[in-house]
């Protein structure tokens, strides 16, 4: 994830937290209801926890905690990529098409909708080995209409990409209705199911790393 970003969302992250301490809390315990986290895997669900509260939280129906901070930052740069990002954000399964390591880019294509992204990140470029396979995260567009990683952590089936379409799509189709897709993905993860092992973390905690 380019710094830029990382800061950005930290800082909402901050922010929301501390301007809006009860809704936060009662966040983190709608969380704690729908998502366990296995033993070991505690502070992994903390980043999972930031992506969907950022992003797929909705109190009360209304905007999203970082569609409201974006809301609230002065005319500028980064008042634009926020708001870009905030609107354009969007957590699905990948086929990983191809890796230009030089170039910063992976080649993504949706498995749902077959919309295919050209997308900067680490957290994917850094892992060429899972060109061929199925990976599920958060990508969004900056202001300059660029695709970026927004996830820090990328979940990869190192199963063939025809039964990593298979396993996302039965992960998908589990969801509780009106339930975002993270959540569902990280009660498989923090719950110890099948996509487990298969985990890429980038930035949530140092003692984790690429697993291929």
């Amino acid at each position: 994830m380019l710094q830029s970003l990382c800061d950005l969302l930290n800082a909402a992250l901050r922010e929301t937290r501390t301007s809006f301490p009860g809704q936060f809390q009662r966040a983190v315990d709608a969380y704690v209801d729908s998502v366990v986290p296995s033993e070991g895997l505690f502070e992994v669900g903390l980043v999972t926890f930031a992506d969907w509260f950022l992003f797929d939280h909705r109190p009360g129906g209304g905007p999203t905690p970082l569609s409201r901070y974006a809301a609230g930052l002065p005319a500028g740069a980064v008042r634009d990529d926020a708001s870009s990002v905030a609107g354009t954000a969007l957590f699905a399964s990948f086929a990983y098409d191809a890796c230009d390591t030089d170039g910063g880019l992976a080649a993504l294509t949706d498995i749902e909708t077959g919309i295919a992204y050209e997308v900067e990140g680490s957290q994917l470029t850094d892992c060429p080995g899972w060109v061929g396979s199925v990976v599920t995260g958060r990508i969004a567009r900056v202001a300059d209409g660029s695709w970026h990683a927004v996830s820090q952590i990328f979940y990869r089936d190192r199963a063939s990409l025809e039964v990593g379409v298979r396993v996302a799509g039965d992960i998908r189709a589990s969801a509780p209705e009106g339930a975002p897709l993270s959540l569902a993905f990280a009660a498989e993860l923090l719950g110890g199911g099948p996509l487990t092992e298969s985990l890429r973390v980038s930035g949530a905690t140092a003692g984790q790393g690429a697993r291929r």
